[in-house]
């Protein structure tokens, strides 16, 4: 019959080995207790990798006539306009840091004191370099190219009447800050602009070698943009 004491130093000897062997498990218990801990971290990251993104905009733009090299315009049947604007924008990630973008807007203002107005529609295909792409707060290098219609208005027995329509070029320089929440982010963005009519379109030709008119031959600014983007 085996001794107590020896029974007793087994019954010891085999609960020490079953709380060293346990003891590594109790430890990780915890951190295997809480995986929500890194879930917001994931479903940010997967916001990140969408593709698409649709949103809207609104803003001012404001236009100073020039002449060809770029000089301010003295002549006086041109003058500068501010137009309100509005639009759509669509966007496709190519890469982490750029993307294309296709926005329409629509702008409009009054041309002095002429009682006219000027309405112009643009569509811009637009690049973006996203300088720090994995922050809230996302710095951005923005350019873009396009075309404007433009339509001058004036009111007659309480309508609405186009007096004369032309087509322009333009080229815009910018840079935007977006603050991203997930799938959903709000911007700003700043850009220098420029305008070029086309004097072989629409009313252009009866324009042709006058660098004024109510749309001058050249014309250049500043835009600022509101925007509002759902990324899916």
């Amino acid at each position: 019959m085996a001794h107590p004491l020896k029974m007793c130093s087994s019954k010891m000897r085999f609960s020490l080995s079953l709380s060293l062997a346990l003891a590594p498990l109790l430890a990780a218990a915890p951190a295997l207790a809480q995986p929500a801990a890194a879930q917001p971290e994931v479903a940010a990251s997967a916001a990140r990798d969408q593709r698409w993104a649709l949103g809207v905009h609104l803003g001012g733009v404001g236009l100073e006539p020039r002449n060809e090299n770029g000089d301010e315009l003295t002549e006086g049947d041109s003058d500068s306009i501010e137009m309100g604007a509005i639009g759509l924008q669509l966007r496709y990630k190519l890469h982490r840091r750029w993307e294309l973008e296709l926005a329409a807007t629509h702008m409009a203002g009054e041309l002095g004191d002429t009682g006219a107005e000027r309405h112009s529609g643009s569509l811009t295909l637009g690049v973006i370099f996203h300088i720090n792409p994995d922050d809230n707060w996302i710095w951005s290098g923005l350019f873009g190219v396009g075309g404007t219609g433009d339509q001058i208005m004036v009111e007659k027995n309480g309508e609405h009447v186009t007096t004369a329509e032309f087509s322009e070029g333009h080229a815009r320089l910018g840079v935007g800050l977006e603050r991203r929440f997930d799938r959903f982010g709000i911007e700003a963005q700043l850009y220098g602009i420029g305008f070029t009519r086309d004097d072989e379109k629409l009313d252009g030709p009866a324009y042709e070698g006058r660098e004024g008119g109510p749309v001058p031959a050249h014309s250049s600014g500043g835009e600022f943009l509101l925007l509002g983007n759902w990324y899916f």
